[in-house]
């Protein structure tokens, strides 16, 4: 007779299998989750940096042919960059209290997910013309 010790057979139960299984999908969640956290924070500082560039770039245009525009001046186009669509405001106005001085405003918006993002800069601008209207004389 066999005694019962020889008689079992050494092997996973299938409640082991199971565990590891759930804990090995946790731990994989845990990696996907912070993988997509990861993806969604670079994506979102592109668009910031983006929009920072176009605002940068818009104000400096401002800056260089201010004399042609007429002031107050007001202008909105669109931006599209990788996978953002961006809307620029420019806007030319007298700058209160200094009349050889121009503000100069540059708004741009885009949407980042379902928020709305804004960046804004200002900055005055000294024209020629004691009236304000950039002709440079």
């Amino acid at each position: 007779m066999m005694s019962r010790q020889q008689n079992k057979v050494k092997g996973i139960a299938l409640a082991e299998v199971l565990a590891s299984v759930v804990l090995a999908t946790i731990v994989l969640m845990g990696v996907f989750n912070s993988s997509f956290i990861a993806l969604s924070a670079s994506t979102q500082a592109e668009q910031s940096f983006d929009a920072e560039n176009i605002s940068a770039s818009a104000l400096a245009d401002l800056r260089e042919n201010h004399h042609s525009l007429g002031i107050p001046f007001n202008e909105s186009y669109q931006v599209s960059k990788r996978a953002a669509d961006y809307s620029v405001t420019r806007t030319l106005k007298p700058f209160s209290g200094y009349p050889y001085c121009a503000e100069a405003i540059v708004t741009v918006t885009w949407k980042q997910g379902r928020r709305n993002m804004k960046r804004q800069q200002k900055t005055v601008i000294e024209v020629k013309s004691g009236t304000g209207l950039g002709t440079g004389t």
